[in-house]
């Protein structure tokens, strides 16, 4: 099984081989990959403290304008849960059984960062609104 390598110096045509092992269940065959998620703890961790910390920057930025509830500071908090979705995820690579609850805490901080693109449209459809009253 060869997967695509990300690392910071890896070309397109850089491949990792990761070992594989293949069982069989009345019939059927799985192939499990093993393969430490480890390595991307530390990148994880650093991207989750630094969108968290923008989230934060955010809200702080909408409160020094007076911009109270409005959807930048709603985007902001979802910017900001998703720094914390994915350095949860960082938390969890360091675990062997880890893999899933990575997976659902990525899954997580992009379903944030959805919602704070939502946020960011309907901010941008406020002042229009304050214009036609």
């Amino acid at each position: 099984l060869l997967l695509p390598s990300f690392g910071a110096t890896t070309t397109a045509t850089a491949f990792l081989t990761a070992p594989t092992t293949t069982k069989s269940t009345k019939g059927v065959s799985f192939t499990s990959l093993s393969m430490s998620l480890k390595p991307a703890a530390l990148p994880l961790m650093d991207s989750g403290k630094a969108l968290a910390r923008s989230g934060e920057l955010l809200i702080d930025w909408t409160s020094s304008k007076n911009l109270y509830g409005g959807g930048l500071s709603a985007a902001g908090a979802q910017i900001r849960n998703a720094g914390d979705c994915v350095a949860q995820a960082a938390a969890s690579c360091r675990f062997k059984t880890g893999a899933e609850l990575v997976v659902d805490e990525l899954r997580e901080a992009a379903t944030c960062l959805q919602e704070a693109t939502d946020k960011c449209r309907l901010a941008k459809e406020e002042p229009q609104a304050d214009e036609d009253v």
